[in-house]
């Protein structure tokens, strides 16, 4: 076995929630970009706005839990999305991610106290 194969990076991966958790914790699906229909006026199945995520006003019930506007909190949907999609709030967590580990061996980069740490544990390089 490579001295280096337990250092490698497989990958890199900063998310509030995982994709199961994301699909367990939502009701629906969100497909079409259109809020309204236009000819009824009436929120879009699939939409920003479905009843399935909870009343949009007063007199509305939540097709979900069946709770007034009042009484229900709302619920959470989702939006496929074909390719990764990358949150700008962790681009700064990534790039210190990605500096710390030398791009010719793949392994952390280790200052000098955690090299005296880890010498004095009796941690071996590689």
């Amino acid at each position: 076995m490579d001295a280096n194969t337990n250092c490698r990076i497989d990958g890199l991966n900063f998310s509030l929630y995982t994709a199961e958790e994301i699909r367990s914790i939502s009701v629906k699906e969100i497909v079409s970009a259109n809020i309204f229909d236009r000819f009824s006026n009436r929120t879009v199945d699939g939409g920003l706005h479905d009843q399935h995520l909870g009343p949009n006003s007063f007199q509305d019930i939540c097709e979900h839990c069946g709770l007034t506007y009042t009484d229900c909190n709302g619920h959470f949907g989702r939006i496929e999305f074909p390719k990764p999609v990358y949150n700008p709030l962790f681009f700064e967590n990534i790039l210190k991610s990605l500096k710390s580990f030398c791009p010719s061996c793949y392994c952390f980069y280790q200052g000098e106290i955690s090299q005296t740490a880890f010498h004095l544990l009796g941690v071996k390089k590689g």
